[in-house]
């Protein structure tokens, strides 16, 4: 497997002067499960590291583990952004900071901009929206909610990330 580029590493470019606080990891990771995966409608597509409370709130909801414990694919053959983008997953929370190669991966990749929102730092790892997915309108809604709990008066679309 060739190495990812390394600007999958680098801060991402966004209107906003100011990042966004850190969020504790439970924190983020209760923001997502019970704002988000616990209100998207049955097959929606959700791809994230940490899974286990993700897949406890959203029932109806498919969910890719990105680092492959719960992902046969993966598993087996390792991660891909072909895989990854084949599942067209409506919404992605980027992998925890520590899997800082899967991390470059993802971000490395162009075609992750060309057919998502993403919002960098965004419950600490950030997130990605599909711009075109069926789920869409409903994904907003959820991450929106999610959003205006955890940060209350920040504007979302000033960490959308600019290319």
């Amino acid at each position: 497997m060739a190495a990812p580029a390394r600007d999958g590493l680098r801060r991402l470019p966004v209107a906003a002067k100011e990042p966004l606080p850190k969020v504790e990891w439970h924190d983020g990771l209760e923001a997502i499960g019970t704002h988000v995966a616990a209100r998207l409608p049955n097959g929606a597509v959700m791809a994230a590291s940490e899974v286990g409370i993700l897949g406890s709130r959203g029932r109806g909801v498919t969910l890719i583990d990105l680092v492959g414990l719960n992902d046969t694919t993966i598993g087996r053959r390792g991660f891909s952004m072909d895989y990854l983008l084949s599942r067209k997953p409506d919404f992605i929370w980027l992998p925890h900071g520590d899997y800082t190669g899967l991390r470059a991966l993802i971000l490395s990749d162009q075609r992750l901009f060309e057919h998502y929102d993403v919002y960098a730092g965004a419950f600490t790892y950030g997130i990605a929206i599909r711009r075109n997915g069926p789920h869409r309108a409903a994904v907003e809604v959820a991450v929106r909610n999610a959003w205006e709990q955890v940060y209350p008066g920040r504007e979302m679309a000033s960490h959308r990330v600019v290319r």
